[in-house]
C-alpha cells in the first residue's frame, strides 16, 4: 500500500533527498569511490523495486546491503545512505511505515543534524500522522539548513498550512518560497490559490500590490490575481472604484500579451454591470461599428487603455483573410480620430498608445499599399505627428518627444526611408528620428536620472548609416548597439552587432574587450567573486573611451547577480551578494529590465536569510527625479519595458542590516553565527551561544558594532 500523502510530487522530495546524500558520499574525501558508487547502486536497486510495487524483496536487497556496511572495510558514508534508503523504502509501506521511516531520519540527522532533505522528509512523515507542530518545526529547519532547495522546503510547508486554512502562515511560508524561486511561477501561483480559498472581499488589496508587481515577469500569474479581485470585488458596491481600477489593469495587461479577445471576457463575472464592462463586451463583439467607448476615455488612464484595446483588437482583426486589412484600418482610423489633441496634450500619459496606434497604421498601409493608393491617408497621419511633436517641443516635455520621435523613425525604418527623399527636409527620415531619439534619452538620463539601453534603436541606425553607406560611422553604431543589448540581457544579439562592427572596421581595438565582457555574461559562475578584481580582470573595471564606468558596473553587477544562484556555493554566493549590492544600492548602479528586477530579488533574499531575515517580494514604483546620490539605499532606479519613465525598486528596510552583519563576521563564518541571530523590522535579535568559544567573540563584535550597536535587541528572539 502506498502512503497518501497531501502534497503533490511528495516522492520527488523523497528521492532528492537520497541524492544528497549520495553527493555528500561522493564528495567525502574519507569515502573510497568503489565502495560508495556500490551503495548508490544499491540505492537505486531498491528505489526502483519499491516503485515496481516489490516492496519485500527491494526491503531483503537492501538488508543485505546494510549488513555489508557493518564490515571493517565498508565505506564510512555507506550507513547514512541506505539509512536514507530505509525510510524512504519504510514510507512505501502506509501509515505503518511511518514510525519506522521517523526512526531512520533521525538516525540521518544524528550524524548531519543540518541535512535539508532528511528534515524535509521527517516533515512530511509528522505531518502525515497528524503532528502538525513538530512537521511546522523540520520544515523551517530545513529552509535554514538549505538555502539553496529552502525554495522548495517552503512550498511544502505553505501547501501544509493552506490545508490546515492557516491562509496567513501559507501566505508568508509561499512568500518564503517566491524570494527563493524568483523564476518559478508555482509560488506566486499557489499564493493566488491562497486568497481563492479565503472568503469575502476585504482584505485583498495585498494580492492587488502582488499583482502589479507580477506583471513583468509572470503576466499569467498577474492575470489570475486580477480576475480573482474583480470577481470579489464587483458585486460589492462599496468596492465599485476597486474593481473598475483592476479592469483597466486586466485589460492592459491582456492587450499587451494579446489575449485580449471576445471570449477573454469570459473571465469576468457575468452579472457586472459596470459601463466599462458593458462597453467592453459591446466593443470586441462588433469592433467595426462606431463604438460606444465613452467610459474608456474619461481618465488619462482610461484613454491609454482605450488604445491599448484598440490596438490588440485591429492585430485580431488583421488576422482574419481577405477583409482583415481593411477592418483593421477602421478600427485603428476610429482610435486615431475619436482623441482630439486636446485630449493629449491635457493627458500626455496617453500620447504612447496613440503612437504605437499610428505605428501600426503606417505599417498596414505600407504592406497593403491598395489601402491607401494616393498616401494621403498617410500623409494626414504624418502630419498630425508632426503637429503632436513640435507642441511637446514647445511644453519641454522630453518623455513625450522622445515617443513621438520613436513613432516617426519606426514609420521611416519600415518605408525603408533611411535618407530624406529629394525636395524633402533631413528631419523626414529614419536617420535624423533615430539619432533624435537618442539625443532626448541622453538628455533624460541627465536631468531625470533615468538611464534606458534603447538597444533596438541603435541597432536600426546601425543598419541605416550602412543603407547610406557611412562604413565608419555604421562600425561604431553597431558597437554601441552591442553594448546595448548586453544592457538589455539579450546576449545573442550583442554578440551579432559587434561582429557587425568588426566586419565594418576590424582595426577598432576595443572589439576584443567587448567580446571578453559578453563571454563573461555568457558563463557568469566562471567568474568567482574573488576573480572579479581589477586586477585580474582589468578589462571590467577601468573605463575608456568606449566603455564608461557606468556601462562596467552595470555589467558587473549582472554577472555577480548571475552568481547569487543554487550552482554557486555559499561564501561565493554571499560574497557575490554583498558586491552586487554595493553596486545597486551605494553606488545606485541603473538596473535594466526584467532580468535585473530578478537578480535583486536573489541578491536581496540571499542577504537577509544570511541573518535569519524574512524577504518579501521587492516593489517596484514609479517616480520622478531620482536622486542618484552615493550611500543612498532607499530605492534602485530600474528601467522596464513598456515604461516610459523613471522607476526605482524599494529595498527592503532590514537589508543594510544584513548587510552589515556579513561585513561584520565575513562570509565564511556567517554559517556559524547565523542560528543565533533573528534579523526584523525592528532590529537585530542575537541570542546567547551559551559559551561557544568559536562564536561568542563573533556575536560580541556584532553586539558593539558601530554600524549595529544601535540595532542590536534584547537576547530573546521574536520567532
Amino acid at each position: 500500500m502506498n502512503l497518501r500523502w497531501p502534497y503533490p510530487g511528495w516522492k520527488e522530495y523523497l528521492l532528492a533527498g537520497i541524492a544528497v546524500i549520495s553527493v555528500a558520499c561522493i564528495c567525502s574525501a574519507q569515502a573510497p569511490m568503489v565502495g560508495t558508487s556500490q551503495s548508490e547502486k544499491v540505492s537505486n536497486h531498491v528505489i526502483q523495486l519499491a516503485a515496481n510495487g516489490k516492496i519485500e524483496e527491494a526491503d531483503r536487497v537492501l538488508q543485505d546491503a546494510l549488513a555489508q556496511c557493518q564490515q571493517p572495510s565498508a565505506p564510512q558514508n555507506c550507513q547514512a545512505l541506505l539509512s536514507f534508503t530505509q525510510a524512504y523504502l519504510a514510507q512505501q509501506k502506509g501509515t505503518a511505515g511511518a514510525g519506522e521511516a521517523r526512526k531512520f531520519y533521525r538516525k540521518v540527522l544524528t550524524d548531519q543534524p543540518n541535512n535539508g532533505a532528511a528534515l524535509n522528509n521527517l516533515a512530511l512523515v509528522e505531518d502525515s500522522v497528524g503532528n502538525a507542530t513538530e512537521a511546522e518545526h523540520l520544515w523551517q529547519q530545513a529552509i535554514n539548513s538549505e538555502p539553496e532547495r529552502a525554495g522548495h522546503y517552503a512550498v511544502l510547508l505553505g501547501d501544509h498550512f493552506l490545508r490546515l486554512k492557516n491562509f496567513d502562515a501559507a501566505l508568508q511560508a509561499y512568500e518564503q518560497a517566491e524570494q527563493a524561486l524568483p523564476s518559478a511561477d508555482a509560488p506566486r501561483r499557489r499564493i493566488v490559490s491562497v486568497y481563492r480559498q479565503r472568503e469575502g472581499s476585504k482584505n485583498l488589496e495585498a494580492l492587488l500590490l502582488r499583482a502589479q508587481d507580477w506583471e513583468p515577469s509572470d503576466p499569467i500569474n498577474a492575470r489570475s490575481g486580477y480576475e480573482l479581485l474583480m470577481a470579489r470585488w464587483s458585486p460589492d458596491p462599496a468596492s465599485a472604484d476597486k474593481a473598475d481600477a483592476v479592469l483597466l489593469a486586466w485589460v492592459v495587461l491582456l492587450a499587451r500579451n494579446e489575449w485580449l479577445n471576445p471570449e477573454s471576457l469570459a473571465a469576468l463575472p457575468a452579472d457586472w454591470s459596470s459601463p466599462g464592462v458593458t462597453q467592453l463586451r459591446s466593443y470586441l463583439v462588433r469592433p467595426t461599428r462606431q463604438p460606444d467607448l465613452g467610459w474608456w476615455g474619461m481618465s488619462a488612464e482610461k484613454l491609454s487603455a482605450r488604445f491599448e484595446i484598440a490596438k490588440a483588437t485591429g492585430r485580431l482583426l488583421l488576422k482574419e483573410k481577405e477583409t482583415g486589412p481593411k477592418k483593421a484600418e477602421s478600427c485603428w482610423q476610429w482610435a486615431l480620430r475619436s482623441t482630439s489633441p486636446m485630449e493629449l496634450i491635457r493627458w500626455d500619459a496617453a500620447s504612447n498608445g496613440f503612437l504605437r496606434i499610428s505605428q501600426e497604421l503606417a505599417s498596414l498601409y505600407f504592406d497593403y499599399p491598395d489601402l491607401d493608393p494616393g498616401n494621403q491617408q498617410l500623409s494626414q497621419m504624418m502630419a498630425r505627428l508632426y503637429e503632436g511633436k513640435m507642441a511637446a517641443i514647445q511644453s519641454g516635455d522630453r518623455a513625450v518627444t522622445q515617443a513621438y520621435h520613436t513613432t516617426l523613425a519606426l514609420i521611416y525604418v519600415s518605408r525603408g526611408t533611411w535618407s530624406a527623399l529629394p525636395g524633402t527636409p533631413s528631419y523626414m527620415s529614419a536617420r535624423f528620428q533615430l539619432q533624435a531619439v537618442l539625443d532626448d534619452a541622453k538628455y533624460r538620463e541627465q536631468a531625470e536620472g533615468y538611464f534606458q539601453p534603447l538597444p533596438e534603436i541603435k541597432a536600426m541606425l546601425a543598419k541605416g548609416l550602412m543603407e547610406t553607406g557611412s562604413k565608419s560611422e555604421a562600425a561604431r553604431a553597431s558597437f554601441q548597439a552591442a553594448m546595448a543589448y548586453l544592457d538589455a540581457d539579450s546576449i545573442t544579439d550583442a554578440q551579432t552587432l559587434l561582429d557587425q562592427s568588426s566586419s565594418l572596421e576590424a582595426s577598432n581595438p576595443e572589439i576584443g574587450r567587448l567580446q571578453k565582457v559578453i563571454v563573461a555574461r555568457r558563463e557568469p559562475a566562471k567568474m568567482a567573486s574573488d576573480q572579479l578584481t581589477v586586477e585580474r580582470v582589468p578589462w571590467l573595471f577601468q573605463a575608456s573611451g568606449s566603455f564608461s564606468d557606468a556601462f562596467l558596473k552595470r555589467q558587473r553587477f549582472k554577472i555577480y547577480g548571475d552568481c547569487v544562484s543554487p550552482s554557486v556555493d555559499g561564501p561565493h554566493r554571499l560574497a557575490a551578494a554583498l558586491e552586487a549590492y554595493r553596486l545597486a544600492a551605494e553606488l545606485q548602479t541603473s538596473l535594466v529590465g526584467a532580468g535585473d528586477l530578478l537578480r535583486w530579488q536573489r541578491i536581496e533574499s540571499a542577504l537577509l536569510t544570511s541573518a535569519n531575515g524574512r524577504p518579501v517580494s521587492p516593489r517596484v514604483v514609479s517616480v520622478k527625479g531620482i536622486q542618484r546620490a552615493p550611500g543612498a539605499r532607499t530605492i534602485l532606479p530600474i528601467a522596464l519595458t513598456g515604461e516610459d519613465g523613471p522607476n526605482a525598486v524599494a529595498v527592503q528596510k532590514e537589508t543594510p542590516t544584513a548587510v552589515e552583519v556579513l561585513r561584520n563576521v565575513r562570509v565564511r563564518k556567517i554559517q556559524d553565527v547565523q542560528p543565533y541571530l533573528r534579523l526584523r523590522r525592528d532590529g537585530l535579535y542575537i541570542t546567547p551561544s551559551f559559551g561557544n568559544a568559536d562564536v561568542s567573540p563573533l556575536l560580541e563584535q556584532l553586539r558593539t558594532d558601530p554600524n549595529l550597536r544601535a540595532l542590536v535587541k534584547p537576547d530573546t528572539a521574536p520567532s
